[in-house]
This record gives structure tokens, sequence and C-alpha cells, in this order.
């Protein structure tokens, strides 16, 4: 039983393996289609973790989800799990104007790529896989965060008021 196991072929293994973590293909598709909608992008940077299996699978789910949504790749950028220096990659992907910059990592390296994309002026929104879902992408990014999308399962059970009240008037 895995618990934060998302990437594709993980159910593939064998006959009783399981996870209880929203797996890649659900989630990334909706963040994409999303974004497209809501922004209206046409051309997008991507970047990805490519010594990490799990970004590999990630990022291969959010360029087919950008293929099916007709959106153009300008550049794919890449790095390694524990980089914290992306300043050659963003220099590259501001010169390009996207409309967004997608990115499948972890959260540590994620803040730190949208903290120094910040820094160097690139404003556009960013989109992340399920790396991004930690508060720790906040903390570590601030207000250079703002407006980052990810697709996050939802759990009825969490003990919050709005929840709450909208599970039982449900």
């Amino acid at each position: 039983m895995g618990t934060s196991t998302t990437a594709e072929g993980i159910t593939d293994i064998g006959e009783f393996v399981f996870r209880n973590a929203l797996p890649e293909s659900s989630a990334v598709p909706q963040a994409v289609k999303m974004a497209v909608e809501k922004y209206n992008l046409k051309k997008v940077a991507m970047m990805y973790s490519s010594n990490n299996d799990w970004a590999v699978s990630g990022y291969k789910t959010m360029a087919q989800a950008l293929k099916d949504n007709g959106v153009e790749v300008l550049a794919t950028e890449t790095f390694a799990d524990k980089d914290t220096d992306f300043s050659a990659q963003l220099t590259k992907i501001s010169s390009l104007k996207p409309d967004a910059v997608m990115v499948s990592s972890l959260y540590q390296e994620a803040a730190l790529v949208i903290k120094k994309a910040r820094e160097i002026g690139i404003s556009v929104p960013f989109v992340g896989t399920n790396g991004f879902n930690s508060p720790e992408l906040i903390k570590i990014a601030g207000k250079a965060a703002d407006g980052a999308i990810v697709a996050s399962p939802w759990y009825p059970g969490k003990e919050n008021e709005k929840i709450s009240k909208f599970v039982t008037d449900y």
C-alpha cells in the first residue's frame, strides 16, 4: 500500500499493489485544463527534475495534457533534485515569453524555481504536479507562490468548519 505513490505504473507492479493517493494521471490533466481555461494559455515552458522517476512521470503526463489542450511547448528545461540554482533555465525561459511555466518536481525545488523566476521578472502563472501539494511550497517561496496552480484531492472528513458545513448541506 503506497500512501503517496502518484506516478504512472505503480498499480501495474502487481496484483496486490494499491495506492491511496490521487494519481498524476487524474490530477495533472485537471490542473492543466483549468490553467488553460483561466489564463487562455497558448504557449508554455516546462521544467522537471530529470533524476526523479516520479517527476519524470509527472512531466510526461503534463506534456500529454498540454498536447491534448492544444498548447505549444516552447522549451523543456531539466534540473536535478537538490539543485538550488535555476538561473540558466529560467533566463532561457524568460526570453521565450511563455504564457505559463509548468513544473514537475517536489515542493523544495519547485519553491526555489518559482522564487527565482519572480526575482528575474517572470510573472506568468506556474502550474505544478502533485509535488506542489505542500504548505512548505508557500513557506519557502513566500509571496512568489501566489497564483501557483496544482490539482489537489478533496477530503470530506477534514476537520474544517467550511468543509463540515458543505458536507452537511450536501
